[in-house]
């Protein structure tokens, strides 16, 4: 552990029980946050980093970068949700659905048709 740190806990000791909780909430969610992003990044194949910089290139290229943030996030989706899907068991998501009520929906969530 760093001087640093070993000080930080030594202040964060000081405070009262509920603001220890909170800033250690705080840190556990960047923490977690950190990993996922990590996690993110190394999954990340190599064409999908060229297929981005080859979008990245063509807006400068087109003076508009305000998107490329824009893209990063959906690429980081796209990865998070092709991770989540291998994940995924048909088994189980028909078992959740068979417990879903059969019954008419709400007026207001009634999707209308033209």
């Amino acid at each position: 552990m760093t001087e640093l740190l070993k000080q930080v806990i030594a202040e964060i000791q000081e405070l009262p029980a509920d603001q220890q909780d909170a800033i250690a909430s705080r840190l556990m969610a960047e923490l977690k946050d950190e990993q996922r992003w990590t996690k993110y990044f190394e999954s990340t194949t190599d064409e999908q980093w060229d297929r981005l910089a080859d979008m990245v290139r063509q807006e400068i290229s087109d003076g508009d970068t305000v998107a490329i943030a824009e893209k990063i996030s959906a690429l980081m989706t796209e990865n998070y949700l092709q991770e989540r899907a291998k994940r995924g068991s048909r088994a189980k998501y028909e078992a959740i659905l068979a417990k879903v009520p059969d019954v008419k929906p709400e007026t207001y969530d009634i999707i209308l048709t033209v």
